[in-house]
């Protein structure tokens, strides 16, 4: 094991030299904003009376671009929603803003209930009591994280990008980003375990669900072109090691990072904060419905 982790290792390294080689002689449109499929879903091809799952971080709780909740919009999770009311579709939300891999796995561990839940992303805004009413619940304590799972047919989440920032990246003090190498290995491995971990008590729980993945986006698209061409082809390739189990059955990787990429600071707009806007969230929803076409 120790010298497969030595050899992934080297292989990593040798993949950043390249990329920062590479990076330094190109412009950066020709490395970034590639689409793989702009396409929009068919309504028709997604099968009526399904019942989904929502885990995850801030994305999927619905932060916009001001780094806060709104009343009146719901994120991506919120137009999905809208999208399949039609389909008879019931939709339930765990999903808490800052979550990693270890918090879900803490709400799978407690068995916490909706109630819980919604008291815990209210503690996590800002502007709390105006979201009092949209986060209010009269459903019973039997409404749990375990018992909403067993009864989907999907679980579609956002999870690993919080603990992405917190391993592999810094900041100087003029905010400036760079990936930092200590222990990058052993991050990532453990980063990757907790997310396969995650998976299988899931499973555990509903063998028969479909796990949707949502990938990551580039985040920082404020920062220079120079750290841009650097940092933007280094995340995508951690992303690759992080998001994709090609063990697993029924679990499907979503990934948004090319077509957020094609106006990355219209839907990242805020300098200061990471969320994506309401057309970003437009944008990771058409991606999702997509992919619900192909359950």
């Amino acid at each position: 094991m120790k010298i497969f982790l030595k050899i992934i290792g080297v292989l990593i390294l040798i993949v950043i030299s390249i990329v920062m080689i590479y990076a330094f002689s190109v412009n950066i449109s020709s490395i970034v904003g590639r689409i793989q499929n702009n396409s929009t879903y068919d309504l028709d091809r997604i099968d009526n009376g399904q019942s989904i799952v929502f885990l995850g971080d801030s994305i999927t709780a619905g932060y916009i671009q001001t780094g806060e909740l709104s009343p009146e919009f719901q994120g991506y999770r919120g137009i999905i929603d809208e999208t399949l009311k039609s389909k008879d579709i019931n939709t339930t939300n765990y999903a808490v803003g800052g979550y990693t891999i270890a918090d879900i796995l803490k709400q799978l561990e407690t068995d916490v209930s909706l109630n819980a839940t919604n008291q815990e992303i209210l503690n996590h805004s800002e502007i709390g009591e105006a979201l009092k009413e949209t986060y209010s619940t009269t459903l019973d304590s039997t409404t749990t994280i375990s018992s909403s799972i067993a009864d989907a047919d999907s679980v579609i989440l956002t999870v690993g990008a919080n603990d992405l920032i917190n391993s592999i990246l810094k900041f100087d003090e003029d905010g400036i980003m760079s990936v930092n190498t200590d222990n990058i290995i052993s991050n990532l491995k453990k980063i990757q375990t907790e997310k396969n971990n995650l998976f299988d008590k899931i499973k555990l729980i509903n063998p028969d669900i479909h796990i949707y993945d949502v990938g990551i986006y580039f985040a920082y698209p404020h920062q220079s072109d120079t750290v841009t061409r650097l940092l933007y082809p280094i995340l995508m390739y951690v992303e690759n090691i992080i998001f994709i189990d090609d063990k697993a059955e029924n679990i499907h990787k979503i990934t948004i990072r090319d077509n957020m990429q094609t106006s990355i600071k219209e839907f990242v707009s805020n300098p200061s904060d990471i969320h994506p806007t309401i057309k970003g969230h437009e944008i990771i929803a058409n991606e999702v419905l997509k992919a619900l076409e192909h359950k």
